[in-house]
């Protein structure tokens, strides 16, 4: 519980350091632009519908051209819509029940940092290894930035050892199935 704790407030400071101005401030999330914030928290809500429905058109149109997509802990990067595209259908394949509620956020300028649960089922198989098929429950970190209306920045911060147990499948070949090439 204790290393929970630790990783949730280590994301937090890295949220909240995302989210302060030069002059040390912190953004208002209601004062500043309440039409831009609550077009791109829209935006997020959208994306979130459209990774359930496993909907790639709408996904991809909720994305700028120049679209960077990360999720370091799986070692995975994407940059531009061609790139992103077999990421997404391989997410889908993948985490076919993806869930994510939205508990918070910070933003500042064209950012957005997010946070809450994500419930996921690792589906396979991976090589040899076959998931248990239990639903996973992930503390998650998202980072987003916009250009207009479009996320051009997406980044994704959660633990890849706590989705391994929770799935039953090793940490290592979760992340050899994600990396470019591979046939998982």
């Amino acid at each position: 519980m204790r290393l929970k704790s630790s990783l949730f407030v280590s994301l937090s400071l890295i949220a909240l350091a995302a989210c302060t101005s030069a002059d040390g401030s912190l953004s208002s999330a209601s004062l500043d632009a309440p039409s831009t914030l609550d077009m791109r928290i829209r935006v997020i809500e959208e994306l979130k519908v459209a990774k359930r429905n496993a909907d790639i058109p709408a996904l991809l149109a909720l994305y700028h051209p120049e679209i960077v997509l990360e999720q370091p802990s799986m070692g995975f990067r994407s940059e531009g819509l061609a790139e992103l595209k077999p990421g997404l259908e391989s997410f889908a394949r993948h985490f076919p029940d993806y869930n994510r509620e939205l508990l918070g956020f910070a933003e500042t300028d064209n950012t957005i940092v997010s946070w809450g649960p994500t419930t996921v089922t690792l589906t396979g198989p991976f090589g040899d290894a076959t998931p248990n098929g239990e639903i996973s429950s992930l503390m998650t970190f998202v980072v987003f930035e916009f250009e207009e209306e479009q996320i051009i920045y997406e980044g994704h911060f959660w633990d890849l050892a706590s989705l391994a147990r929770q799935s039953g499948v090793s940490a290592e070949t979760i992340f050899e199935a994600a990396q470019p090439g591979s046939e998982s």
